[in-house]
């Protein structure tokens, strides 16, 4: 049987950390074959002589490749060996989320949330244990809740009634992350009804991203 017949299964795999789009070729133009997101792998049965383009979102080319008798396997970019690593997101990804956040409650009449920076660092805690554990989780609440409202009352806030905490995983790109955050809390009664407690409020966040997810957690602490 000619080479060009032959059926091979290949596994291909996105080692970038962006969502890729292959465009495939039999031999004459190419059309697009799919998007594969970022560290994700498929394995199918391709015909010998196909050839794949690989670009990026903004139509930018990686790389390209063709399928021979004896192609098993195609990687895209190269893997990141730290991809594996919780890596948090800027302050600027909270302040992004306080505006937000703000702008819904002021459609409620609610005043606005202030970011408690002194005890942001606990959500980020948080968040990089839920990156950890691949999974939403509110372990340890009551020592990071008891913790919190130690550093708060320490700056001579005098605590109130209410509040809580958040946490969520987000998929998307990090341009999307408040975005889809909101709407992702704004899902759950429970949640968002924490969000909007009436009165002030501090707001301690922290978001950290694992490969495709973003973790977040938030505690609200209602003061005088």
């Amino acid at each position: 049987m000619p080479d060009q017949h032959m059926q091979v299964q290949v596994t291909i795999k996105n080692q970038t950390m962006n969502q890729v789009s292959a465009f495939v070729s039999t031999g004459g133009s190419f059309q697009k074959f799919g998007d594969l997101p970022a560290l994700k792998e498929i394995t199918m049965s391709f015909q010998t002589g196909t050839t794949f383009q690989f670009k990026k979102a903004s139509g930018q080319l990686i790389s390209t490749a063709q399928v021979t008798a004896t192609t098993r396997r195609i990687d895209i970019g190269k893997a990141d060996p730290t991809a594996n690593i919780p890596k948090q997101l800027p302050r600027s990804v909270a302040i992004s989320f306080l505006a937000e956040l703000n702008r819904e409650r002021a459609l409620l009449g609610l005043p606005d949330a202030i970011l408690h920076d002194t005890s942001s660092q606990e959500m980020v805690n948080h968040s990089t244990y839920m990156a950890n554990q691949g999974q939403i989780s509110h372990d340890n609440y009551e020592t990071r809740y008891l913790d919190i409202n130690k550093k708060v009352t320490s700056e001579g806030y005098v605590l109130a009634q209410g509040g809580g905490e958040v946490c969520a995983f987000i998929f998307g790109s990090d341009a999307l992350v408040v975005a889809n955050t909101i709407k992702s809390f704004k899902g759950s009664s429970q949640h968002w009804n924490t969000l909007t407690t009436p009165g002030k409020i501090l707001l301690s966040f922290g978001a950290v991203k694992k490969l495709d997810r973003t973790y977040v957690s938030a505690m609200i602490v209602p003061v005088q």
